[in-house]
């Protein structure tokens, strides 16, 4: 039915494999029942919720960061701070979605810098430094520290870090090649433009996803993700989107429960709809992800899928 699909193209003794969660020594798992299951699922919900301290310390920061930068336009609009013009601010990313997991970046938020002027690394370092100025004169007794990494400005607490990623207004000289992209100063219109689309990326998620069953199950994927290597090809926009389709594409337009919707998740990449010439991949991953990554994340979900039927689930959600 599919004869240009990349499962096609392995080589049959290589597709042979056993599962590979399950282990034939040891005894059997417990009986798979709904129940049982809906309780594993909310069990590791419970699991993966940021503590109560770093969500605050994180919220705390970017609240003192807007501050800082609602300061620094007013500044821009008196002719003080002239070196990098600000039009506005949005924060992005696990934080504005409300879909943070505990973990490695449970300390990290996002938020965009959308600017007027023309965007180069001295103006940007300029930027960072009046950022850092700003905070420690109005949070005296708290260190902050700034770093220009890929075109970003790592902002630091003592406690939390936020990335603030550069773009500018469709007005912006950039736009219209008013400047040259030759100059070693300057940053990649690539850059600015994958920045404009972690605020499109937010707002679609405000728009369409912002119920509780989508998020939780958002957070269920990304931690799913960072457990098993070969999801990771599964971006943040890729997993916002498949967690959209898995809760809300129900009969009738109702919200399909979280762990029903986990299972669907698992069946939807497991069927191949990552494989090439299946239509959905293109609007999920990004266009450089080979043929060996989406087979690697169609057999891991295949694998999962048949633990949880198996009654292994623990083994899948880690309770």
């Amino acid at each position: 039915m599919f004869p240009s699909s990349d499962l096609y193209q392995i080589a049959p003794g290589e597709y042979q494999r056993q599962t590979v969660l399950l282990d034939a020594t040891t005894a059997t798992a417990a009986e798979f029942t709904a129940e049982s299951f809906k309780q594993a699922v909310f069990q590791r919900l419970f699991a993966i919720t940021v503590p109560a301290r770093s969500k605050d310390a994180v919220q705390s920061f970017i609240s003192k960061l807007q501050t800082v930068l609602e300061g620094i336009i007013l500044q821009n609009q008196g002719g003080m701070f002239t070196d990098c013009l600000i039009d506005h601010v949005n924060l992005v990313g696990q934080y504005q979605k409300d879909v943070a997991i505990a973990g490695p970046r449970e300390l990290y938020s996002d938020v965009v810098v959308t600017l007027t002027s023309v965007p180069t690394v001295s103006s940007v370092q300029l930027l960072g430094a009046k950022i850092v100025s700003d905070l420690m004169k109005n949070y005296p007794g708290e260190e902050y520290q700034y770093a220009l990494t890929d075109h970003q400005l790592k902002i630091a607490s003592a406690h939390a870090f936020i990335s603030v990623h550069i773009t500018v207004t469709p007005e912006n000289p950039i736009h219209f090649q008013e400047v040259p992209e030759s100059t070693g100063d300057s940053i990649p219109l690539e850059v600015l433009e994958d920045s404009q689309r972690l605020i499109d990326e937010a707002d679609w998620f405000a728009a369409n996803a912002s119920t509780t069953s989508i998020k939780g199950l958002v957070r269920l994927l990304s931690d799913l993700r960072e457990r098993f290597p070969p999801l990771r090809i599964l971006k943040d926009p890729a997993i916002d989107l498949l967690a959209h389709y898995c809760v809300s594409d129900y009969h009738e337009g109702s919200a399909m429960p979280i762990e029903l919707a986990f299972r669907r998740f698992l069946e939807f990449i497991s069927m191949g709809v990552l494989l090439r010439d299946a239509y959905p991949a293109s609007d999920v991953l990004a266009s450089d992800v080979d043929a060996a990554a989406k087979i690697a994340v169609t057999r891991q979900t295949t694998d999962l899928l048949c633990a949880i039927g198996q009654g292994h689930f623990a083994s899948v959600l880690s309770v």
